[in-house]
């Protein structure tokens, strides 16, 4: 991500039936929807939560 200049993104990988994870894809904007909402994480307020502490720190 960091040789890519990524702050954020969502990282497809597979694990082969031997043991290896093999890249996919990179979604620069993220995906999380998928996990948000149906497991009760609430990633987005958590996010929220952090953004409005970064800005308020810059501010």
């Amino acid at each position: 991500m960091k040789g890519l200049g990524f702050n954020t993104g969502s990282i497809d990988l597979i694990l082969t039936p031997d043991g290896d994870y093999v890249f996919l894809e990179i979604n620069p904007e993220g995906q999380f929807g998928m996990v948000s909402h149906p497991c009760n994480y609430f990633l987005e307020r958590e996010m929220a939560i952090i953004f409005k502490k970064k800005i308020s720190n810059e501010a």
